[in-house]
């Protein structure tokens, strides 16, 4: 649930996108899996289970893509099964090495994204151990205003910061970083009152403005807030 605002995003690049929650949390059944990352490997553990949704949806190479303690069991999934794997992007992750699970054995591409401000993720702790992975990429989330928590539900609030470096890895393609205007006024040029020529720019635009094509086009348009009403008078 956490990653709802990211799949607009991802399935709008083409991916088919499978949420799952780890055993006896969320909606799964079954005895709660240990959130240690040093247990993922546990028989019957997460990465069992991770590797079970992939075999039922037919995967043959997916992109893995987790936050926290989803972010490290998808590291150690591609050190252990780098041919299974496309890529991995690790958003935040949770890890710690075990013998089986040395970073400097990922094959795969990897991105690793991060929050320096995060509270609950130490930098400091991190960055010797995610420079271990080969050719790994590194992009840094930085929330635009101090002090304000943007942490909740993997960061909704900095959705459209945390997509762009995402898709960019994923896609090659450079996504973001400037408003869209739907919609440009008229401009029409006239003298402003002291005399001067000036640009103006009619936002609102009335029906002697419009085309008839124009008009048409509007009227075919659907309209789901008048629908409703409609709808809602009828009821």
């Amino acid at each position: 649930a956490e990653f709802r605002h990211l799949l607009p995003a991802l399935t709008y690049a083409g991916f088919r996108v499978v949420g799952f929650d780890q055993a006896g949390y969320g909606a799964s059944p079954g005895p709660r899996a240990n959130s240690r990352s040093d247990k993922a490997t546990e028989p019957g553990g997460p990465l069992d289970l991770l590797k079970a949704v992939i075999r039922y949806h037919s995967f043959e190479k997916p992109v893995l893509l987790g936050y926290d303690w989803g972010a490290g069991i998808a590291l150690a999934y591609g050190v252990l099964h780098p041919a299974r794997v496309a890529s991995v992007v690790s958003f935040l992750p949770s890890y710690s090495e075990t013998p089986d699970t040395l970073l400097q054995n990922l094959a795969v591409p990897t991105l690793v994204l991060w929050v320096k401000q995060d509270q609950n993720h130490s930098w400091k702790r991190f960055k010797t151990l995610v420079r271990k992975i080969p050719g790994v990429r590194i992009e840094f989330v930085h929330p635009p205003k101090a002090g304000t928590e943007y942490a909740g539900n993997c960061y909704e609030k900095l959705s459209d910061l945390v997509v762009q470096p995402i898709l960019h890895f994923l896609t090659g393609e450079v996504v973001g970083g400037g408003a869209v205007m739907a919609v440009k006024g008229r401009e029409l040029v006239t003298q402003s009152t002291e005399g001067q020529q000036v640009v103006e720019v009619c936002n609102v635009n009335f029906e002697d403005d419009l085309a008839p094509e124009e008009i048409e086009e509007i009227l075919k348009e659907e309209n789901p807030e008048a629908n409703a009403v409609k709808m809602f008078e009828n009821l």
